[in-house]
């Protein structure tokens, strides 16, 4: 695991070498997570801090987005 100044786990490394890394806010909650599979989850929050929204993307080897869906967690 490697982790930034704040002590937050950035970066998770598998076995086989491959990479999860993990991006987070300036108010220390998680907006973004890319899989060891190249799959992106973005986390959108409303202003007390409540997941309002996810995003997952998913991209190609080449860079090209493939697949996007958005899901909205309940009020």
């Amino acid at each position: 695991m490697e982790y930034d100044a704040a002590g937050r786990v950035i970066r998770l490394t598998s076995e086989n070498g491959s990479h999860t890394t993990f991006r987070y806010d300036v108010l220390d909650r998680l907006i973004q997570e890319t899989g060891f599979d190249g799959r992106t989850q973005r986390y959108h929050h409303d202003l007390t801090g409540k997941l309002i929204r996810s995003e997952d993307e998913v991209w190609s080897p080449t860079g090209t987005m493939t697949k996007q869906t958005a899901s909205r967690t309940a009020p």
